[in-house]
Order: C-alpha cells, then sequence, then structure tokens
C-alpha cells in the first residue's frame, strides 16, 4: 500500500504520498489510463486508512437492541472481534476454542466479541446456538453485513485484534491450534499495556 500514517488525522498525508508515489509510477510507464489508475489507487489507499479505525454503524446486541459500533470496544484493554456464522462450522469450532481458553485462565485480560453475519434466514439460530455453547463473551448481529464490510471480511471466520482501538492483527480461517497463536498474541500486546 502507498500509505504514510504518523498519527490519526494524516489521510491528507496520505493522499498527497498515494498522489506522488502514483505520478512516479505513471511517469516511468506512460499509462494511457492514467486518470482510471489515480482514481483507483486513491480509492484503494483511503479504504485501507479506513480499515485501520473504527466505524460507528450501529449495531445490534443478541436482543436486538441497536448501539454504536465504536461503543461495544473497550481502549483500556486488547479486544478479538470475531466474524462468523451459525452455518459456519469452523467459526463455531473457533469460538469454542476461544471460549476454552477463557475457561481455562490460561489468558490474561481481552474482550472478545463475536458479531454474527448471518442474515434474515438463519439468524433467529444465534441465540439457540449461543445459549447451548454456553459462550459467556458479548455476541453481536450484523443482519446486514455491514460491518463486515466495513472492515472487508470477505470469509469468515475473521479475526481481528484491537489494541488502543486500533487494528493490529487480522486473519481469516481457522485450524485447530490457532486459538493459542491469538492468545500468544494477545498476551504480548497486554505485557505493552503495562509498560
Amino acid at each position: 500500500m502507498f500509505l504514510c500514517r504518523a498519527g490519526d488525522n494524516n489521510i491528507k498525508i496520505n493522499i498527497v504520498t498515494t498522489r506522488f508515489v502514483i505520478k512516479l509510477i505513471l511517469s516511468l510507464m506512460n499509462l494511457k489510463y492514467k486518470s482510471t489508475l489515480l482514481s483507483f489507487l486513491l480509492l484503494v489507499s483511503v479504504s485501507s486508512y479506513s480499515q485501520s479505525h473504527l466505524t460507528n454503524i450501529p449495531i445490534a446486541t443478541s436482543k436486538g437492541i441497536s448501539v454504536p459500533f465504536k461503543s461495544i470496544i473497550d481502549t483500556n484493554t486488547v479486544t478479538v472481534i470475531s466474524f462468523w456464522a451459525t452455518w459456519c462450522v469452523p467459526c463455531i469450532n473457533e469460538l469454542d476454542a476461544l471460549q476454552d481458553k477463557i475457561d481455562e485462565g490460561k489468558t490474561t485480560l481481552f474482550k472478545l466479541i463475536a458479531i454474527s453475519t448471518d442474515e434474515s434466514r438463519t439468524v433467529q439460530k444465534v441465540r439457540p446456538l449461543v445459549k447451548s455453547k454456553g459462550w459467556t463473551f458479548d455476541v453481536y448481529l450484523d443482519e446486514s453485513n455491514e460491518i463486515k464490510r466495513a472492515y472487508n471480511a470477505i470469509n469468515i471466520p475473521y479475526v481481528i485484534v484491537l489494541s488502543k482501538g486500533k487494528i493490529v492483527y487480522q486473519k481469516t480461517g481457522y485450524t485447530p491450534g490457532d486459538e493459542d497463536v491469538l492468545i500468544e498474541k494477545i498476551n504480548h500486546l497486554n505485557v505493552s499495556y503495562n509498560q
């Protein structure tokens, strides 16, 4: 990516940097469709910038109450967001494994948020599944998939780790043992919180 981040309000710097790099590339390549390429790369740059920051799109609790997405993030601890669905077996396996880690107390403090991407046909299965699994973490519903799209979560399971409200790690998919790698990252981030 053509980004230069030095702080929260550097979108202008990102755009200027992107334009400079694009103009340099174009001058070297002498492309016929310069304006189209410039627009595309600028869009990619801005979307990459927005992806690293929290969105304020409303999201529903498992009881159907709408809250701003930013309000569910705890900036005083590491937050793990898992996008999942009731029909996604790897998603359920990953959330089960993370619940086991929470129950074992094998990790330092973190907040786990599970965001169901179930649509209208399957969303009614979320609450019974959560109850039957005994999951103790917060579950939210992204029935319209707005949050999922905002973070470019194309495939699920998709996990985002936030530290101080910023995305520091992302991964797609699940294989047994991934939860151990995730817990190591969380513990490392928590150590840096205490320094």
